[in-house]
């Protein structure tokens, strides 16, 4: 056998049980698991696959790339990257972007069928060992063409499925409440090389509201395979890293800030007090309005930025690179005026839009434009340092009106009814965050239908004409 896994420790684990075919728990097969620094790469085969003569593990550049070779007699090889040091309540992914994987191998069964997979997984449930039950077998959620993001709709299936075809997979499971997203995926004549960017389903973990809580990551390379499969895989630049403590914590939700970018020192600002002014950046000015923000929690670490000057709030144009940021009316639907803070250190951030997840950039001139652009950990235009200069008499009287929204009855049968200050957009989001009722504009106690609505939990949220927000769990009991 060739000389492998050289300046590496290599673990080799062991495993068979009996698993039923539709049966969620459990794996059968055998497991290879490698040390890279702060990566783990882990190779398992089901289903009687066994690791033949010729598998090896090489490195290059060690935490910046890593390659794989393989043969594989099995039904089912499974490849797993993960970036340890995410495990655990206090250790939560900032960002995974600029993940790409390229791929050369041929792939083949005994039924004809083909199928190749680069699947990125995060996961919530606190629990980093990857041999237990419920991680491997999932209930499968396939998005075919043209589909939309009701995951209700997607076809559901547990391995081969001849009723779903498409080349986008998105995987939405269960007990341990993992998204997943598959850029490849093909049952006949597939592509047997390429290259592609596996952008991490930041968005869809965002959606569904579990952003704050994601423990645990990791990027699957998976094939049905036959015995004349085999292949090369490689992985290089990643780009990833972890919040130290919860993103946002040591922000005061309405308090007014003053953000400088950390290249050249200058501060965001409006550059006139009117409405949809361009946004760019200034010489510090403690004294002038346009420089300051009052940063509204949305929810969890994303928030909206209202400048003070105009009571207009920060808006990312576009989704390309280098598209304008400007400050405009409040829509609480847009993501493009939410703004996930992702902490670089102490009170330094990055804000990410929620509009096509790039960053907010800044220049070192005064007077330069501000922009979004696709995240780099190491621009100092992407760095952002927020000084608190208190609060304001709105955002006291924001926080007194919205103590003073209520919803009731809870539990509620039919007929749904809220108590505001002044007029509001009503959303209804089921638990897995998809919206399934919405009015634009409501007055107090009007009446609020939910007759067509299943028995369940839902999250209420109420956003007034003003910004004042409450979200808040009902019951619909009939």
């Amino acid at each position: 056998m060739k000389k492998l896994f050289q300046m590496f420790v290599l673990s080799l684990a062991v495993a068979w049980s009996y698993m039923p075919a539709q049966a969620q728990n459990g794996w059968c097969g055998q497991s290879k698991k490698e040390d890279c620094g702060d990566w783990v790469v882990q190779m398992n085969l089901f289903n009687g696959g066994s690791f033949g003569n010729d598998d090896c593990v090489s490195y290059s550049g060690c935490v910046s790339s890593a390659q794989w070779d393989w043969s594989d007699p099995g039904a089912w090889s499974q490849l797993l990257l993960e970036k340890e040091g995410f495990c655990g309540v206090n250790n939560r992914i900032s960002n995974t972007k600029n993940f790409n994987v390229s791929y050369n191998g041929g792939f083949s069964n005994a039924y004809g069928n083909h199928r190749m997979a680069i699947v990125s997984w995060g996961k919530t449930a606190d629990n980093c060992n990857w041999t237990t039950n419920n991680l491997y077998e999932l209930y499968l959620h396939e998005k075919s063409y043209n589909e939309t993001n009701d995951y209700a709709s997607w076809c559901t299936y547990v391995g081969e499925s001849s009723s779903c075809s498409g080349s986008t997979y998105k995987l939405y499971d269960c007990g341990y409440q993992i998204i997943g997203r598959s850029l490849r995926g093909w049952r006949n004549n597939p592509r047997t090389s390429g290259t592609t960017d596996v952008d991490c389903l930041w968005e869809n973990f965002k959606a569904l509201g579990l952003a704050p809580d994601v423990y645990y990551y990791f990027t699957e390379v998976g094939a049905e395979v036959g015995p004349n499969s085999g292949g090369t895989f490689n992985m290089y630049s990643q780009n990833m890293w972890r919040d130290a403590e919860p993103a946002g914590s040591n922000i005061t939700n309405n308090g007014v800030y003053r953000l400088k970018c950390n290249w050249g020192n200058k501060y965001l600002a409006v550059d006139h007090g009117g409405s949809w002014p361009n946004v760019e950046v200034a010489n510090s000015n403690s004294s002038d309005n346009k420089q300051k923000w009052v940063l509204e929690k949305y929810q969890n670490n994303t928030f909206r930025l209202r400048n003070l000057a105009n009571n207009q709030y920060l808006h990312a144009s576009g989704t390309a690179n280098n598209a304008n940021v400007q400050a405009g009316t409040l829509n609480t639907g847009w993501g493009s005026q939410r703004w996930h803070l992702k902490q670089y250190s102490g009170s330094t951030y990055w804000l990410e839009t929620e509009y096509g997840n790039n960053d907010l950039s800044g220049s070192n001139v005064n007077g330069g434009n501000v922009t979004v652009h696709d995240e780099n950990a190491t621009w100092g235009s992407q760095r952002w340092t927020l000084e608190y200069t208190g609060t304001t008499a709105r955002s006291a009287e924001v926080a007194e009106a919205a103590a003073a929204i209520s919803i009731y009855p809870n539990p509620v049968t039919d007929v749904l009814r809220v108590n505001a200050p002044e007029d509001f957009s009503l959303t209804l989001l089921s638990l897995d965050g998809r919206t399934v009722l919405t009015h634009d504009l409501l007055k107090s106690q009007e009446a609020i239908d939910l007759e067509g609505l299943a028995n369940g939990l839902y999250v209420a949220k109420i956003v007034t004409i003003s910004g004042q927000e409450l979200s808040q769990k009902i019951q619909i009991s009939k």
